[in-house]
C-alpha cells in the first residue's frame, strides 16, 4: 500500500505513458502543483507530441490546468491497475470498426483515449460565465449532432453513435443550464470545441500531405510518427460526447425536469453509467468525483492554505487497488479527505458502483 503521492509521482514519470516526452524528467509532482505555468506547459507538450497543438492555440483557454492534470494521472494509475483497461479495451473493439485496426489485440489505444478526453474535459470552463461571449444558437450549429460532417466541401458519413442521450437531451440541458443557473454549460461547450478543433486539425494535416482533392481519402497514414486516418473523425465525435455527458447530471427536481423536457433525467430515470458499455465516461466520472486538487482549490478561498498543505493530504493518503475496487485511506482525517469522502458518498446515484464507507476509509467498486 503505496502513498497517493508516490503512485501519483511514479505515473508522472512513467516512461510508458502513451506520450512520453523528455520535457517530463525535470518534472515533480510539486513542480505541477505549485506552478500553473509548468502545469500549462506540461498540457501543451503532451498535445505536441501528439500532433495536436493547435487545438491549444490561446494558452488563456487553459484553465483548471491543475485540476485537469492530477485527473489524468488519477485516471491512467486507474487504468493500469484495474480491470478497466480491459474493459475499455473490450469497449472499444466492440465499438470502433476501423478498417485500419487501429484497435487490436497488440495495440492497446485507452491511454490515447485517455489523454485527449481527460486533458481537455474541462476545456471550456473559462467560457462558463461569460454569459455575452458565446451563445446556445453558435454551438447548436455543431456537426457532432449529425450523421455527417463536411470535410473541406466534401461529406465524411459518422459509421457509428456512441452518445448515451438523444440529440435532443443534450440542447434541453443546455438550455436549462443557461437558465436557471446562469452559466454556459460547460462540458456542452468544450465537447462541441474539441470535436470543431481537433476535425480542423486533422484537416490541416492531410491537406499537408496532400490527401485531400476531388475524394476524400481514407487511407490511414504516418505523419512524423504518427498515426491519422479520416477515420478518426469517428474518434473524435465520440470523445467529444464523453466530454459533454461528463457534466450532464441527475435531475431530482421534478418541475424543472419537467419543464425543460428532462424526464429522462430525472430521478430514478437516470441511466446510471456503466463500466462495461461507457467505460470511458466511467472513468472520467469516475476521476472527476475523486480528484483532490478541486477540494483544495475550493477550500483556499476559504481558509488560509498553501500548497504544501495539499501536498502533506497526498503524502498522507494510502490508496489501494484491486481487479475492480479502489480504497483511499487517511489516519489523520484530513479536511481535504473529508472533502474528497462528500465528493463520491453518494456516487451511487448516478453510477453503476458501490460505496463502502470506513472509519478512515472509502471504497468504490464496480
Amino acid at each position: 500500500m503505496e502513498t497517493l503521492f508516490k503512485r501519483l509521482e511514479m505515473t508522472l514519470n512513467d516512461e510508458n505513458s502513451y506520450y512520453y516526452n523528455k520535457y517530463f524528467d525535470y518534472l515533480g509532482l510539486k513542480d505541477l502543483v505549485a506552478n500553473n505555468s509548468i502545469a500549462t506547459n506540461f498540457i501543451m507538450e503532451y498535445f505536441y507530441t501528439g500532433g495536436k497543438a493547435s487545438l491549444f492555440a490561446n494558452q488563456q483557454e487553459l484553465t483548471r490546468v491543475k485540476h485537469v492534470i492530477m485527473s489524468y494521472l488519477l485516471g491512467v494509475m486507474i487504468l493500469e491497475n484495474t480491470n478497466l483497461k480491459q474493459k475499455f479495451h473490450n469497449y472499444l473493439k466492440k465499438t470502433l470498426n476501423l478498417t485500419e485496426n487501429f484497435i487490436d489485440d497488440k495495440n492497446d489505444n485507452a491511454l490515447y483515449f485517455w489523454y485527449l478526453t481527460s486533458l481537455f474535459h474541462d476545456f471550456g470552463y473559462i467560457y462558463e460565465n461569460k454569459l455575452t461571449t458565446m451563445g446556445l444558437e453558435d454551438n447548436e450549429r455543431s456537426d457532432i449532432f449529425m450523421n455527417s460532417t463536411s470535410v473541406n466541401g466534401q461529406v465524411y458519413n459518422f459509421r457509428m453513435n456512441t452518445n448515451r442521450f438523444p440529440v435532443n437531451t443534450y440542447h434541453k440541458y443546455y438550455l436549462y443550464a443557461f437558465k436557471n443557473l446562469k452559466i454556459h454549460e460547460h462540458g456542452f461547450l468544450g465537447g462541441n470545441m474539441m470535436f470543431n478543433r481537433m476535425k480542423e486539425n486533422l484537416v490541416q494535416k492531410m491537406k499537408s500531405e496532400s490527401l485531400i482533392g476531388k475524394t476524400l481519402s481514407v487511407k490511414p497514414f504516418i505523419s512524423e510518427g504518427l498515426h491519422w486516418s479520416i477515420n478518426h473523425l469517428d474518434i473524435y465525435r465520440m470523445l467529444s460526447f464523453v466530454v459533454m455527458e461528463h457534466n450532464i447530471w441527475r435531475l431530482d427536481d421534478e418541475s424543472l425536469a419537467r419543464e425543460y423536457g428532462l424526464d429522462n433525467l430525472l430521478g430514478d430515470n437516470y441511466k446510471r453509467i456503466d463500466p462495461e458499455n461507457e467505460t470511458l465516461l466511467f472513468l472520467l466520472s469516475l476521476v472527476d468525483a475523486m480528484e483532490p486538487f478541486k477540494k483544495f482549490d475550493n477550500e483556499i478561498g476559504k481558509k488560509s492554505l498553501n500548497f504544501e498543505v495539499f501536498l502533506n493530504f497526498l503524502r498522507n493518503t494510502r490508496i489501494e487497488f484491486e481487479e475492480n475496487k479502489i480504497k483511499i485511506s487517511n489516519f489523520t482525517q484530513d479536511i481535504l479527505f473529508k472533502e474528497m469522502e462528500n465528493s463520491v458518498r453518494d456516487i451511487k446515484k448516478w453510477m453503476n458502483v458501490e460505496y463502502k464507507k470506513g472509519s478512515y476509509s472509502f471504497e468504490i467498486s464496480w
